[in-house]
Formats: C-alpha cells, sequence, structure tokens
C-alpha cells in the first residue's frame, strides 16, 4: 500500500512538473530578459564644483536661521520708537479698515482703574474658585 501511494505520488509530481504554468510559478524555469529592451543610462559625471563647504557651528546656524525668519516675517530692527512701516501694514490688515479711538489709551487707563476699587474679599473669593476649578482641571 506503501509503495502504491510513493509511486502514485512520484508521478502525479513528474505529471505536474510538465505543467508550464506550474513550473514557472515554482520557479523551475528560467526567462531571459529581452536584450533589446534594456534601456542604458547616461554615464554618471562629476559636478562642476565639488568642493564640500566647511559645516557651520551651532551658533551660526541658530543666528542664521533666525535671521531668516525675521526676514520672513517682515521683521526690522529699529532705532527709534516709531513704528517700521511694515508694522503699520500688519496693523490696518489686522483692523480689517476699523478705525481705531485715537483715545484708546485713556479708555483702558479709566478701565484698569475701575479694577483697583474691587473689594479685597472678592477678589479673594474669585482666586480661590480659580485654584479650585484648576484642582478640579487637574485631577480629572
Amino acid at each position: 500500500m506503501k509503495k502504491n501511494n510513493l509511486i502514485l505520488l512520484s508521478l502525479t509530481a513528474l505529471g505536474l512538473t510538465g505543467c508550464e504554468w506550474l513550473s514557472s510559478s515554482l520557479g523551475l524555469t528560467h526567462e531571459q530578459p529581452d536584450e533589446f529592451l534594456v534601456q542604458k543610462n547616461k554615464p554618471l559625471s562629476i559636478p562642476p564644483n565639488y568642493k564640500l563647504v566647511k559645516p557651520l557651528s551651532k551658533k551660526e546656524r541658530e543666528s542664521q536661521s533666525q535671521d531668516k525668519a525675521k526676514e520672513l516675517l517682515g521683521y526690522h530692527e529699529v532705532q527709534n520708537k516709531g513704528t517700521v512701516s511694515s508694522e503699520k501694514t500688519m496693523l490696518a490688515a489686522a483692523s480689517n479698515g476699523h478705525q481705531v479711538d485715537k483715545n484708546i489709551r485713556q479708555k483702558v487707563d479709566e478701565d484698569a482703574s475701575l479694577t483697583e476699587n474691587v473689594p479685597p474679599k472678592l477678589v479673594k473669593a474669585v482666586e480661590s474658585w480659580k485654584k479650585q476649578w484648576k484642582k478640579n482641571c487637574n485631577s480629572s
């Protein structure tokens, strides 16, 4: 019985290796590439300027990146305390065409002076509520 199974198995294996699809999928056949389909690459060439540049130190890299960032943002160092034209254009763009009141500083100072007259008990109560709120936020 074992002998018959072995003979049957070997005949089946021999028959299947004759099958072209199975033999190619098992890797028993080798297909040659077509020599006319192979594309030739251009030869490698050395660029005209192949000198290596000395790497920058850490401080030089940081200052260079800061300078680039300042240039991109339109930052200019000003000797006097006036505003730069780029600042004026940014402020104009941020205001969306709305005119700002000329006495805005006085109004802000008046609002700040109103908070000076707040009773101390109220200030302590608000501060304690803030602390409790932060504890509740951190615990959850």
